[in-house]
């Protein structure tokens, strides 16, 4: 399973340092990077249905797209979760 990298280098940093955080903190972090995933899979459509010239596909992707940013932004403050998951992960919550 591919793992972003971030999380990857966070994860080995908690496990060398001997550091586990409680079970909500697994919780949060999965939902933070499922809603990343999804905003990545999303994002990803429409680019590949504008390069084939079908922009329809583009602006529906994007309208489903726009409500998953809005979660991230409620839940990070920012629209792009790549950045927050550091401290989410390494126990910011």
């Amino acid at each position: 399973m591919w793992v972003h990298p971030h999380t990857a280098y966070v994860e080995a940093v908690e496990e060398a340092a001997g550091s586990r955080f409680h079970e909500g903190h697994d919780i949060f972090a999965t939902i933070l990077l499922e809603i990343e995933r999804i905003h990545s899979h999303l994002l990803w459509l429409g680019i590949a249905g504008h390069i084939i010239g079908f922009d329809t596909v583009l602006m529906q992707s994007w309208r489903l797209r726009e409500p998953i940013m809005w979660a991230c932004e409620r839940i990070t403050g920012n629209r792009k979760t790549t950045g927050k998951i550091l401290s989410a992960v390494s126990g910011g919550i």
